[in-house]
């Protein structure tokens, strides 16, 4: 009796660990794929309006946490870094200038994507 009760003390330790580190690489991984379709979405958009295929565009979208924006002269780079490491960094040139006007707030967002005199101007707004 005492030789069961040792072996399911060492599974439950052994065993629950191992379980919560699936967990959480389970978690990170989710969160890098919703950065990485944030930003696959964005840079689709802005492509569009850059083409000329689309004046202005509105989306919805969410703003995954740890989510960054960023713009240089005709550049857009969406960075990703959360808590446990993991990263990515999507960059795109664009024929015009880019401009960010409000930076996105983490969660649901109203993007619009639009140019003006030559610019793209992407902004946000907070859809809740």
């Amino acid at each position: 009796m005492i030789l069961v009760a040792v072996g399911l003390t060492t599974a439950v330790m052994v065993g629950v660990p191992v379980l919560l580190f699936a967990i959480n690489t389970l978690n990170n991984a989710t969160e890098y794929e919703s950065a990485k379709l944030f930003s696959e979405r964005i840079h689709e958009a802005v492509m569009r309006v850059d083409n000329g295929s689309a004046q202005q565009l509105t989306l919805q979208l969410t703003v995954p946490d740890g989510t960054e924006l960023t713009s240089n002269g005709n550049t857009l780079t969406v960075t990703y870094q959360n808590e446990y490491g993991s990263s990515g960094v999507w960059t795109e040139e664009y024929s015009h200038s880019v401009l960010i006007e409000s930076p996105p707030d983490v969660g649901y967002q109203i993007t619009t994507i639009r140019m003006i005199d030559e610019v793209l101007v992407i902004s946000f707004a907070s859809a809740a």
